[in-house]
C-alpha cells in the first residue's frame, strides 16, 4: 500500500497523515474526475461515492502527523536559498513565499502542509507543477511559481520541507 495504513512517508508517495481533511477531499476529487492524473489512485477511487472520499480524508486527518523525512546534519541550518524563497519569495521573479500558502501548521487554508514530506516526492510534484504535467492547481498558482524556479532552487525548497515537522 502505497501511504500506508497510518499514512505515513514513503518516497514517492505523500505522507497523509495529519494533512488536512480539505486538502485529501480536493485531491481525491482531483482524482476521481481525471483533474489529477495517476492510473493507481483512480482505479482505487473509481466508483466511490462523496461520502467514502470524505471519510477518508477525515480519517487521514485524525491521525497525529508524521516525523521529518529526513533530516539536516547535526549543526547545519536550512539552505539560504530555500529559506529565502519559502519566506519571502523572489518578487522579481513572480515567485511568492511558500510560507504564504504552506507554511504553518496552524494556518487552515486548502493550501497542503508540507513539512515531513519526503524531498523526493516534493521535488517530483514541484517539478511536475513547472511542466505542465500537474495541473490541479487552483488558478495556476504552483505552476506559475514552479515555472520560475531553477531546478537547484527546487531541490533546495524540497528538502527544507523535508527538514520540517
Amino acid at each position: 500500500m502505497c501511504h500506508g495504513v497510518l499514512g505515513t512517508v514513503q518516497v514517492t508517495a505523500p505522507a497523509l497523515a495529519g494533512q488536512y481533511a480539505d486538502v485529501h477531499y480536493k485531491e481525491l476529487r482531483d482524482f476521481q474526475s481525471g483533474q489529477r492524473q495517476s492510473a493507481v489512485m483512480q482505479a482505487i477511487i473509481a466508483g466511490r461515492s462523496d461520502q467514502d472520499l470524505h471519510d477518508l480524508a477525515v480519517y487521514y486527518a485524525s491521525l497525529p502527523l508524521p516525523a521529518a523525512a529526513e533530516k539536516t546534519r547535526a549543526g547545519e541550518g536550512p539552505d539560504a536559498t530555500a529559506t529565502r524563497l519559502v519566506m519571502q519569495g523572489d518578487p522579481q521573479r513572480n515567485i511568492a513565499p511558500c510560507a504564504a500558502c504552506h507554511g504553518q501548521l496552524d494556518r487552515k487554508g486548502a493550501a497542503p502542509w508540507l513539512g515531513g514530506q519526503s524531498a523526493a516526492y516534493l521535488t517530483a510534484q514541484l517539478q511536475a507543477f513547472a511542466s505542465g504535467a500537474r495541473r490541479n492547481d487552483i488558478n495556476e498558482q504552483m505552476r506559475n511559481v514552479a515555472r520560475q524556479m531553477t531546478p537547484e532552487e527546487i531541490d533546495a525548497v524540497a528538502r527544507y520541507y523535508a527538514a520540517m515537522q
